[in-house]
Order: C-alpha cells, then structure tokens, then sequence
C-alpha cells in the first residue's frame, strides 16, 4: 500500500489571507494530520467558496489549485506556504 500525503501546518508561515484564500485556508486547517484525499474529497462536495464572476461564476473551482496554492511556496517572491504535505 502506498503512503498518503499527509497535510501539516508550516510554522514559518506568518501571512494573513483575506476572502477566497481565507476561507480555503480554513477548510484545508480542519484537516491538518489527515490524508489530503480526505480533504480533497471533503471540498469538493462542499467548496468553502465558489466565485461570483467570471466564467466559473456559481461553479467550484478545481481543488487542485487550491492545494497547489496553499502547500508550495511563490515562485516569483519566495513566500513561504501556510501548509506543508508530507
């Protein structure tokens, strides 16, 4: 059997999100210790927010973004990412 990728909080991470990028980094929060299957599976049956433009208007967003996102670090400023997946 295969190792899952489990989520963990980086404690180098200082930033704050607002709107969108908040309530993910909530959701993704409520499952640190837990297998990122779990997660990815738990939004996308309920996405913590979906946008109200654009041509994804009303629709949820690709949860692997979101991931991508919130587990590596910037390529253009070097940020540090709120979470990490071991």
């Amino acid at each position: 059997m295969a190792k899952q990728a489990v989520i963990a909080v980086n404690p180098k991470f200082k930033g704050q999100y607002r709107g969108a990028r908040q309530a993910w980094q909530t959701a993704m929060h409520g499952f640190v210790g837990q297998p990122v299957s779990a997660f990815v599976a738990h939004v996308t049956a309920n996405p913590p927010s979906m946008p109200t433009k654009g041509k994804l208007a009303g629709k949820p967003e690709p949860v692997a973004g979101w991931v991508t996102f919130l587990t590596q670090a910037s390529g253009k400023n070097g940020n540090t990412p709120a979470f990490i997946v071991k």
